[in-house]
């Protein structure tokens, strides 16, 4: 069954879904740097890493809490479509916008996305256990 219960469950998406979700990432990036006409890895490798970077830890941040959660995840996510864009402009030799600044801005939107998403995750979480974040409730002394 599914998480381990004795219910039998159907479902049409498998766990291969999720692992689809989280190669598209890499993939498309690492065929980006490889065919990138002004080698973006080379001359501007933080904004390109921090960028991957962030998007990954999104998707990966997304696809644990829809498990915790037991709610559905979709292959289907927007945020991977700037690294296909990427990967696109470069194969037609920067056709639509210069590279620079497809990795400027994807890093400035993937660093906010993944932080909107983590603060958004530690509100509800810390809300919902009626807890502080970052704070250690000591004992009272009677």
């Amino acid at each position: 069954g599914l998480n381990g219960s004795t219910e039998k469950v159907s479902t049409t998406h498998s766990p291969m879904m999720f692992l689809n979700t989280l190669l598209m990432a890499p993939l498309f990036s690492a065929a980006w740097a490889l065919i990138s006409p002004t080698r973006i890895l080379q001359t501007h490798p933080c904004a390109f890493l921090l960028a991957v970077g962030n998007l990954f830890s999104y998707l990966v941040g997304r696809i644990v809490l829809a498990r915790v959660c037991q709610e559905h995840f979709s292959w289907y996510q927007p945020a991977t479509f700037p690294i296909i864009f990427g990967f696109v402009n470069a194969l037609l030799g920067q056709m639509f916008v210069d590279e620079n600044y497809i990795a400027y801005g994807m890093c400035i939107a993937f660093s906010l996305a993944y932080l909107h998403f983590a603060l958004s995750v530690i509100d509800e979480l810390t809300t919902y256990l009626k807890i502080r974040c970052l704070a250690i409730p000591y004992p009272k002394n009677k």
